[in-house]
């Protein structure tokens, strides 16, 4: 706090009525100001004190004589009361703390404010102190403002690199698939199946997948010896669960690319001697939608294929 705020506050109390009538306090709370504001506040203890405010010789011995320790009782006591009579619109306060003699200076708090923040409330009523609070306020917002934009940008390279990287992924398996004017085949595999009518069983051994190995399979061989004659086949006439599924989703997904789905017949070839029959879906580039929905359709009921809910069985 500045010196000259303290000694304006010094006189207007010593001013007062209460200080007024006694001269042996002024002096004391005069002198340990004006140390303390020197800077010499280490030498304000109890012996100094009676020797240069009390006037005790060089003798003096506190352990005997109370005087400074009454006085200095006295003194906080008349400081209290002016700060709640004549000065209690003051704005420094004069105080000393029990236990010690070295006056302390502060800001009295009005309204929840502290002078301090009076002194700011004056400086911000000048047009130039508000002028640059403003631009420091605006410089502060554009840059959290661009910060922020600039995270959003970085967040947005990230994704749409993502979601190339997911394109390029995506052409590599079904890009040749998806060209207008090509003609995509799938061909779902029929499996090997053989007939008892005597026990009225469909079988499958289900280690038997090559038409040219069934004569000589040990699989086949241990079923007819389990069996007995007559067991009936190959035959390759039914489709597996899991392939009818797969030609139900790859339908959805080939017409919501807006590619025309066509069921072709069981394709027939001999293998071997042994007759196996294919079954195949291909797709091309879509014309007529609803003539070619109506040709698929068609299809579908002439016995290529058989779609039931979201479950196609292909059988030839």
């Amino acid at each position: 706090m500045p010196p000259e705020l303290v000694k304006a506050q010094l006189d207007r109390s010593l001013a007062s009525s209460g200080f007024a009538t006694s001269g042996r306090l002024s002096r004391f709370v005069r002198f340990t100001v004006q140390e303390a504001l020197e800077g010499h506040g280490e030498h304000l203890k109890e012996y100094f004190l009676g020797v240069h405010v009390f006037d005790r010789e060089e003798t003096y011995d506190p352990r005997t004589d109370p005087i400074v320790r009454v006085e200095a009782s006295r003194l906080r006591a008349k400081l209290s009361r002016y700060y709640q009579t004549e000065g209690r619109q003051d704005t420094v306060l004069i105080e000393l703390p029990k236990g010690s003699y070295v006056p302390t200076f502060r800001w009295r708090q009005a309204s929840g404010a502290s002078a301090e923040s009076r002194v700011w409330s004056g400086l911000l009523r000048r047009p130039a102190i508000i002028a640059i609070v403003v631009l420091a306020m605006a410089t502060l917002m554009a840059i959290h403002r661009s910060w922020v934009l600039g995270r959003e940008l970085e967040g947005l390279r990230r994704e749409s690199a993502l979601r190339e990287a997911e394109r390029q992924e995506f052409l590599a398996l079904w890009g040749r698939l998806l060209e207008r004017g090509s003609e995509t085949t799938v061909v779902f595999g029929s499996q090997i199946f053989f007939a008892s009518p005597r026990h009225r069983l469909f079988l499958r051994p289900t280690g038997t997948n090559d038409p040219l190995e069934v004569q000589t399979n040990s699989a086949v061989q241990r079923l007819e010896q389990l069996l007995g004659p007559p067991l009936l086949g190959p035959r390759y006439d039914y489709a597996l669960m899991g392939d009818a599924r797969a030609l139900q989703q790859l339908t959805a997904f080939f017409w919501s690319a807006r590619l025309e789905p066509e069921g072709h017949p069981g394709a027939s070839g001999s293998l071997g001697g042994s007759t196996r029959r294919q079954h195949s879906l291909s797709w091309g580039s879509t014309h007529e939608p609803a003539a070619a929905t109506a040709s698929f359709r068609a299809r579908l009921r002439a016995g290529c294929c058989q779609q039931r809910g979201e479950s196609t069985a292909a059988a030839g």
